[in-house]
């Protein structure tokens, strides 16, 4: 099993960032003309997201810190700083043919960037075995990548040619395409995924105050860009009200979450004690550890549910529970 998680781990990671490189070169054939770019004070938000991505994995990568969590993690926010790079240089363009001439590579990064958001979330939540099974990468993979197919030979979900020229840069929003609800779908089942995991890992957690802070910090880090980005992208310029592009600011507020919980609550350390906890916290089983008195030292969040408890019973005689 290690073998294979090793394979998956180094091909998704090499194989992301040379899909990506393809894919750019690709749209480097464009004419000589789509090469004009004048400065864009909105493209600081974007560098400001890339030095704070750079921190965070400056810190993921210390020895205390690398395990599986941190590898999924590292490898969302590396594809993540070559988005942001994609961004600053559509915000520089200007004119539309060097806008569109990035706009192709920056929509196959996103594509790649959700699934491993995902994966990281099913990691952090116990969930990892469901990243090693291969009718996940075939579904995942093979949609996303004739989504991007479709992407980049129609205008069936963007005509980026048709993009308008803001004081923040280029932008074609609203989407332009007959069918940018199927994009827009695919993308967001990702998000609403990896939060609603978050978020049912929190349920679970609730017991224990250093893990409850702990996914608490995450749903908060996850759920704001998707929320400020929605709202930005898609529901005002639909609306009719075109409005700089938050989602760095959102990031940049993600970075911050997440630098909080690794100083404070040391969220991806993952000690032999905390990730024996985390392991009990997080199985089907219901379990109850008691000392030799008798009294409860550790009940998961299903033994809780099992027993009908609402209180913290931490501490308390298990017999009088068991002879109800």
């Amino acid at each position: 099993m290690s073998l294979v998680k090793n394979t998956v781990r180094t091909v998704s990671f090499f194989g992301s960032t040379v899909g990506i490189a393809c894919a750019s070169l690709i749209y480097f054939k464009a004419p000589p003309e789509a090469s004009h770019y004048a400065f864009n004070w909105y493209s600081l938000t974007y560098a400001s997201c890339i030095v704070g991505m750079f921190f965070l994995l400056f810190q993921i990568s210390k020895k205390e810190n690398r395990n599986n969590i941190t590898f999924w993690l590292a490898t969302f926010i590396t594809l993540s700083i070559i988005s942001n790079l994609f961004s600053i240089l559509m915000c520089l363009s200007l004119d539309t043919a060097t806008y569109e001439l990035w706009y192709h590579p920056s929509t196959f990064t996103t594509i790649l960037i959700l699934p491993f958001y995902l994966f990281f979330v099913l990691t952090i939540t116990g969930n990892e075995r469901h990243i090693y099974k291969r009718t996940l990468w075939i579904n995942i993979f093979s949609s996303g990548m004739l989504l991007f197919y479709v992407d980049a030979t129609t205008n069936w979900f963007n005509v980026p040619s048709l993009a308008v020229r803001y004081p923040w840069g280029y932008l074609s929003y609203p989407p332009t395409g007959k069918y940018t609800v199927v994009y827009f779908v695919w993308t967001q089942i990702f998000s609403v995924a990896g939060i609603a995991l978050l978020i049912r890992h929190y349920l679970k957690v609730r017991q224990n105050p250093r893990k409850k802070r702990q996914t608490l910090i995450l749903v908060l880090g996850a759920t704001l860009p998707l929320i400020i980005g929605s709202i930005t992208l898609s529901a005002l310029p639909s609306l009719g009200i075109n409005v700089p592009p938050m989602l760095p600011f959102a990031t940049l507020f993600e970075i911050s979450f997440f630098g909080y919980a690794i100083f404070k609550y040391k969220v991806f350390n993952l000690e032999p004690a905390a990730l024996a906890e985390t392991i009990l916290e997080t199985m089907n089983e219901s379990v109850v550890t008691v000392n030799a008195y008798g009294e409860i030292e550790h009940i998961n969040p299903n033994a809780v549910k099992l027993l009908g408890l609402k209180n913290d019973v931490h501490g308390q005689q298990i017999g009088k529970f068991l002879m109800k």
